[in-house]
């Protein structure tokens, strides 16, 4: 169902983004992605998410595929969860990956991030965002989805909160981690000036040495042997952010990870998302219990 709000503003402002030399096309374009905001409460502040459903039935699982006691007739869910610099609207085209193998998309705003960001600062526990926004999913049978194995995709720093809610959100049936640090204080120094800065001021650090120690509370030792659900880690073997050995560190550890390197991806193996982007979601297929289309 479109915002309300959306809707009105198209209908009203049309003419004159048009006007103003806003290209038709691309206006259209922007404008006709379907997506419902999905709101939850956590402490004094409300995580903000974008779902997005796959369009008509094509790529569901058919009668009998997955668990028993599983609805095959809904598609399966997906939350994707940002990094330190990005936000839940950057994953427009990352969505279309799985929407067009027939699963459903949650973008996320946690703490620390987006819009969320303003009013809640980055915590380590990212599992208490992530049981928020699916306890409000849970709430909404209207929302036709197969919420009894979710996946869970991060991104950066979000590949290190995407791991560590799956180790204690049972939910959570999949994981995958694009680039994700093992322990983010470990690479402080080396960090770029405006990275440590978006840190510090994201977590309410008083200031850079008060940033260094929040740092290392975002920390995976300890937490991955409790990680049971199949975890993909991918990474780039030129990233100058979070170096590939941390992320390989945290798949070593996770008793069903795997491990894939692209030697010639940067961060985020965002000069690659051709080859990435893919291999995630026809993993992520795979183990949401559907036959890829």
């Amino acid at each position: 169902m479109p915002d309300a709000r959306v809707r009105g503003a198209i209908e009203h402002w049309a003419p004159r983004f048009i006007a103003m030399g806003v290209d038709y096309n691309d206006f259209v374009r922007t404008t006709g992605p379907t997506a419902e905001r999905i709101e939850a409460r956590l402490d004094d502040g409300v995580l903000a998410a974008n779902l997005r459903r796959p369009a008509g039935v094509a790529g569901r699982r058919p009668a009998g595929a997955g668990d028993p006691g599983r609805d095959d007739t809904r598609p399966p869910l997906v939350v994707l969860i940002p990094g330190l610099d990005s936000t839940k609207e950057e994953f427009f085209h990352w969505e279309n990956a799985f929407l067009m193998r027939g699963m459903a998309t949650l973008s996320m705003d946690g703490p620390g991030q987006g819009e969320t960001g303003f009013k809640l600062p980055i915590r380590y526990d990212y599992e208490v965002a992530v049981g928020a926004i699916l306890d409000a999913l849970e709430a909404r049978a209207d929302l036709d989805l197969d919420l009894a194995g979710v996946g869970a995709a991060g991104i950066s720093l979000g590949g290190y909160y995407a791991p560590r809610a799956a180790a204690s959100e049972p939910r959570i049936r999949a994981v995958a981690a694009i680039s994700g640090p093992y322990n983010f204080g470990e690479l402080w120094d080396d960090l770029p000036p405006l990275t440590r800065e978006a840190f510090t001021v994201k977590s309410g650090a008083r200031d850079d040495r008060d940033g260094r120690e929040r740092a290392h509370a975002l920390n995976l030792a300890g937490v991955l042997g409790a990680l049971t659900a199949p975890a993909l880690y991918v990474t780039g073997g030129l990233d100058r952010i979070v170096p590939w050995r941390q992320t390989e560190r945290a798949a070593r550890e996770t008793p069903g990870g795997s491990f894939v390197l692209y030697e010639r991806g940067a961060h985020a193996c965002s000069n690659i998302p051709y080859r990435y982007r893919p291999l995630v979601a026809d993993w992520m297929w795979d183990q949401l219990g559907g036959s890829r289309p």
